[in-house]
C-alpha cells in the first residue's frame, strides 16, 4: 500500500513537470510566431504538442493562459488554415468555460 502511494505521488510529480515543460514550450513557440513572418511551421509544432497531450488525456489540464497563447498565435499567423484552427480553439475555450 505504501508503494502504491509513492508511485501515485511520483507519477503526479512527473505529470506536473511534463505539463510545466509543455506549457513553457507552447509559450515560447507563441513568442516565435508573433515575431516571425508567416511562421506556419511553429503553429504546426504547437498543434502537434496539443495532439500529444490529447493522446495522453492531459489536454484538459492545460492552463487557460496557454490556450490564449495558442489562440493568439493561430490568429496572428493568418491564412485560411490557421483562421479555422483559431476558430476551433476559440470554441474549445468557450466549451471549457474559459475567457478567450
Amino acid at each position: 500500500e505504501n508503494t502504491e502511494k509513492y508511485v501515485t505521488r511520483y507519477i503526479q510529480g512527473v505529470l506536473l513537470v511534463l505539463l510545466d515543460v509543455t506549457s513553457v514550450s507552447l509559450m515560447m513557440l507563441c513568442t516565435r510566431v508573433l515575431r516571425s513572418y508567416r511562421p506556419i511551421g511553429d503553429v504546426l509544432q504547437m498543434l502537434g504538442i496539443i495532439a500529444q497531450l490529447e493522446d495522453m488525456k492531459l489536454l484538459s489540464l492545460l492552463d487557460e493562459n496557454i490556450w490564449r497563447c495558442v489562440f493568439l498565435a493561430c490568429s496572428a499567423c493568418g491564412g485560411p488554415f490557421t483562421r479555422k484552427v483559431a476558430s476551433v480553439i476559440y470554441e474549445r475555450m468557450l466549451a471549457m468555460h474559459m475567457n478567450p
